[in-house]
């Protein structure tokens, strides 16, 4: 979350920046800012949570899955050609972990922050002459942050779960709308499918002899934004 913060001023900055750089680069590079919603459709951890047994210790099995949050971010589309452009940008998203089990000690402190920066390659189609569709796809570095990265399960008083990387690859697809409106500028609305990968690790190795080990499965998130540009869009620019 410290992390998230710290990010709040430079994507103020880039608010401010970006009515000032759009007459310098108005016929290449397109900055953006925008906002919206951070859904988790797919993905989870299952942790064999050990338990005292009658002999030994049996496993329970706990899942645990991101709730949805926010996102924001700032972007700069440059064009290549024609209809080509490049997608650049960094964003970050908020949310939080939810465990199937309802024993509220399970996890502590679980907040997840995401800090993610984008690159790919996105072709842009009129409809009108103020309306655009936009399909592109990319890939993401993704900095795994929050209390939920730090210390994300109590399951026993001298051993946590953290994630085995805290930077983490991911692939995304995405289609969305620009809309150029008659006094300058213009509205973005953008559906990203981003998916990426985290393994997760005990801090202490002898858990996972008395429990066993850490499975987890692929996350896949639905971001629904709305954005602004400062300048109009079409696809020759």
């Amino acid at each position: 979350m410290l992390m998230a913060v710290r990010l709040v001023p430079v994507l103020v900055a880039l608010i401010a920046a970006a009515p000032l750089a759009a007459p310098v680069e108005a016929q290449r590079v397109e900055p953006s800012v925008y906002f919206g919603m951070r859904a988790s459709v797919g993905g989870q951890v299952i942790v064999p949570v050990p338990a005292p047994a009658s002999s030994g210790f049996l496993s329970i099995p706990r899942t645990f899955r991101e709730t949805s949050g926010t996102i924001v971010g700032a972007s700069a589309r440059v064009r290549l050609l024609g209809a080509l452009g490049l997608n650049t940008g960094v964003a970050v998203a908020m949310a939080n972990r939810l465990s199937e089990s309802p024993d509220a000690t399970l996890c502590r402190k679980c907040s997840s922050t995401l800090v993610s920066g984008l690159l790919g390659l996105a072709v842009r189609h009129p409809l009108t002459t103020r309306l655009l569709v936009e399909a592109g796809v990319g890939g993401e570095l993704i900095h795994l942050g929050g209390d939920a990265y730090a210390e994300p399960l109590d399951v026993l008083a001298s051993a946590d779960v953290v994630p085995t990387r805290r930077v983490v690859g991911g692939t995304n697809a995405s289609l969305g709308s620009v809309l150029s409106l008659q006094r300058g500028g213009a509205i973005m609305l953008n559906a990203q499918w981003r998916r990426y990968h985290i393994t997760s690790r005990w801090t202490d190795p002898t858990f996972e002899q008395t429990a066993g080990s850490i499975v987890s499965s692929p996350y896949t998130d639905l971001l629904l934004t709305i954005g602004w540009s400062p300048q109009a869009s079409t696809t020759s620019r």
